[in-house]
This record gives C-alpha cells, sequence and structure tokens, in this order.
C-alpha cells in the first residue's frame, strides 16, 4: 500500500467524531505512521481554498457515505514523527444524511 506524497510537508487534516448511541465511529486504515492497520475517525488533507468545516464534511461522505455538520471544535493534535508531519483538528459532528457504507481512501494509490 503506497501513500501519496505525504512525506516531507506539513499536512492539515479535519476529522469528525461522530457519537450516536454511545458508540464513536471508526475507520481502519493503513497509517503512514506507525506502518499498520489502526482504527481512526474519518478525516483527510484540506484542500487548497477548503474550510476545515468543509473539508471534514468531503472526508465523512468519501470515506463512510454519510453527511454530517459541524457541531463544534473539539480537539487539535500534532504529528511529528519524519519524514511525516501533520496537524489534526478534529470536530464533533452529527449525521445530516446517507447510507453508511464502505468508502475510499484516495489519499493511497490505486495499487
Amino acid at each position: 500500500m503506497t501513500h501519496r506524497s505525504i512525506n516531507g510537508r506539513l499536512r492539515v487534516r479535519s476529522c469528525g467524531l461522530l457519537v450516536e448511541k454511545k458508540k464513536l465511529l471508526l475507520i481502519e486504515l493503513h497509517s503512514p505512521v506507525t506502518d499498520t492497520w489502526v482504527w481512526l475517525p474519518p478525516g483527510g488533507e484540506v484542500e487548497f481554498g477548503e474550510s476545515l468545516e468543509e473539508a471534514v464534511k468531503r472526508e465523512f461522505m468519501e470515506e463512510t457515505g454519510l453527511y454530517v455538520s459541524v457541531e463544534q471544535k473539539f480537539e487539535i493534535n500534532q504529528i511529528i514523527k519524519p519524514p511525516i508531519h501533520a496537524i489534526e483538528v478534529y470536530f464533533l459532528v452529527k449525521r445530516i444524511g446517507g447510507n453508511l457504507a464502505l468508502g475510499e481512501d484516495p489519499e493511497l494509490d490505486d495499487d
């Protein structure tokens, strides 16, 4: 599994925490930081010109099939583990539509 150019640059990620019936929605993905499979909240890189809120909504749709609204900023996390450096902003989100489905990670190469 190959990750597109994420090494050697600062990445800004926007992530969402969706809690329903006392359960947190997580997705399984291959972490470039640990080089292992991990469970994390849906989220990903903010595109140029995109707000943090727009990014988390887009990432949620891509990765879970769900439409969400952003309720409030929750936490900011920084990862510095060369060659990876990321700033992650976490939001509490609320489901407003869509159907939960297996999504895809556009940050991964097709192979």
